[in-house]
This record gives structure tokens, sequence and C-alpha cells, in this order.
């Protein structure tokens, strides 16, 4: 899968990607997962879908809002397959990083 870029929104979504660009194949399942000032549970996290989904077809959406303890850099870090990172730029809530992740999944996805 090529390279995908990183992509901070600073709060509002970057037009010059559409969600067709992001994702290269159809995946049969799209996991978000909004973060904030969690590094170690997030990094466990993706590590535990990672272990348990070898072989099926997912993507995993990750919106941090703005975490100040090294969260970004740790899913970067990581070597994750099959995840996005998106930097909201600020602390938006439950609600509002879940919004955004919408906007990255194919709508055919969205069940």
């Amino acid at each position: 899968m090529p390279d995908r870029p990183h992509i901070n929104l600073g709060g509002m979504r970057d037009p010059r990607w559409s969600s067709r660009r992001l994702f290269h194949h159809p995946a049969r399942s799209v996991h978000s997962i909004v973060s904030w000032k969690r590094s170690s549970h997030l990094v466990n996290c993706l590590k535990s879908i990672e272990d348990t989904g070898s072989g099926l077809a997912y993507e995993v959406i990750v919106v941090d809002n703005a975490s100040s303890d090294g969260s970004p850099e740790a899913v970067r870090q990581g070597g994750f397959r099959n995840v996005r990172l998106v930097e909201a730029g600020a602390n938006l809530g439950f609600a509002k990083g879940n919004n955004i992740a919408s906007n990255w999944v194919p709508v055919a996805t969205i069940a």
C-alpha cells in the first residue's frame, strides 16, 4: 500500500484529500478511535487490533484531540498497518471526533 500522508486538520477537514484517495482497497471493517491524552491505552488498543485482525480487511481511523502526551507520535512511530492518524488540532470532544472520523470513511462502508 502506498504511503499515506499525515493529516493535520486544525479542527477542519482538509479538502485536498477525498476518502476515495485515502483508502486503496475496500475495507470490510472500519474502526474509529477518538483519543485524548491516552498514549499507552491507544498503543495497546492498536496492537490488539493488529494482532487479532491479521488476515482481515480493516482500517482504523484514529482522531487525536490535541493530546499533549505524545499520542500522535506514538501512533506514527508504532508502524501500525491500516491506521490513519487524523490530528484535530484541538480537543473537540468525542462526538465531533467521531464526526471527523466519518469524513474519512468511504460512503459505501458506512452502515
